[in-house]
Parts: C-alpha cells; structure tokens; sequence
C-alpha cells in the first residue's frame, strides 16, 4: 500500500522502471502533475483498479531526475497489431539506449535515436523533438511530442481513445505492491499484459484523479529506461 492510504483502499502500484527490462518502451495516459505530499493517496474512497498505475521514472539521461506520473500503462512490444509496420526493431532501438546505452548500433542503426541518448539533463529542444516523432512516425500513429527529457516525454493532448483504443494494458497481479528492480520487469508473476483500453478505464482514472485533487486533462508520455 502506498504511503498515508488507509489499509483497506488499494492504491496504484509504484512502478520503478530501472535498468533494462520488458516493460519499456511504453505509453502513459494519465496524470503527470501530482500532489507532492506523502499522503497524496488519502482521499481514495474506492481500490484502484489493477491497470492504474503510479511510475517513477528515472529520466534526464547522465543528470537524472525523477519525474513522476499516475495512468495506464501500455507496451509498445504487447501492441504490434496497432503498429504501422512490425516494431520490433524500434524496440530495440529504445533497449539499446537503457542502462550502458550500445552508442556504435544506435549510430549505425537508429541515426534519429542516437542523439536523443545520454544526454545531461536538459530538455530536448524542439529539433529533437522533431527527431524523436520522425523516429516513431513509421511504426505507431502517435500525438506529437511536445516536451520532456530523455526517457519522459510529453505528447500532445488528445482524444486518448482515438490514439490509444483496444491498445492492450499492462495489469499488475494481485498482491503486488511495487515493481522496483530488473527481475521485476521481466514479463511475469508480477504483471502481464492485460485487458484493452477503454473510456470506461479512462473514466476510471479520471475518477482517482478527482478523488486526489487533479481536475484536468489526461497527457500521454511516452516513456522508456533511461541511460545513467
């Protein structure tokens, strides 16, 4: 349970996603304004459903930082169906930017990815912004980029489900309470590929939103593991 929630409402799940693993590359749709207290789960009144999630994000390349963002999270690799073409090798692409990123193969092979990687903190101007959707844009029709820093980057608001509908979610198992190191991200015991997006989930995190103080817009992020 999460911290200052009363033991009987079940809160999202922290997910970590550190060094490499099978849940990134992914999708977030859901809140990236938090409140920042320890109690910020306090005013649930009902559980959280399984497919809500709350990720803490390693991000910033070499100067991390640590945002944080609360939605459904959804593999690009669970969701080949939804791809312009086979992703696979996108998806490798981003595994070869995490942990000790394999700079000679992303020169070589991912030329718009490459610069996107191991960087010091800053936010990604607008250029690579445009690098970063040039990249995506034969695999995934995707909102455009608009802002962020390596492995957090926000997408333009939009319908969710225009984008994102039927998309398969990731559903943590029941009983899990955090998903904190590499073994844990492998595809498991501890969270699968669940059921698909729909706009009564999307009414569902919604709701947790209103619940906890946050009367606005669902952004997508677009997130994947960070080098350091």
């Amino acid at each position: 349970m999460g911290t200052g929630a009363a033991s009987t409402i079940r809160v999202p799940t922290p997910v970590e996603p550190l060094g490499t693993g099978e849940l990134m590359p992914a999708i977030l749709v859901g809140f990236v304004q938090l409140p920042w207290h320890e109690d910020r789960w306090k005013g649930l009144t009902s559980d959280c459903p399984r497919y809500i999630v709350e990720v803490l994000q390693q991000a910033g390349g070499m100067a991390m930082s640590y945002p944080e963002a609360v939605g459904i999270l959804m593999r690009l690799a669970a969701n080949p169906e939804h791809a312009l073409q086979e992703p696979s090798h996108l998806i490798r692409g981003f595994h070869f930017m995490a942990e000790d990123p394999r700079y000679g193969i992303l020169r070589r092979d991912y030329p718009k990815l490459a610069p996107l990687c191991g960087t010091w903190g800053a936010d990604y101007s607008s250029e690579e912004l445009r690098q970063l959707d040039s990249a995506l844009s034969p695999y995934f029709r995707l909102p455009g980029a608009t802002r962020g820093l390596e492995a957090f980057v926000e997408l333009e608001h939009a319908d969710p489900l225009s984008f994102f509908g039927g998309w398969r979610v990731v559903e943590v198992s029941a009983g899990v309470e955090q998903i904190e190191n590499v073994e844990q991200l492998k595809y498991g015991d501890l969270w699968s590929d669940g059921s698909r997006l729909t706009g009564a989930m999307l009414d569902e995190l919604l709701d947790l939103g209103r619940q906890i103080g946050i009367d606005g817009p669902l952004t997508a992020v677009l997130l994947w593991e960070n080098a350091d």
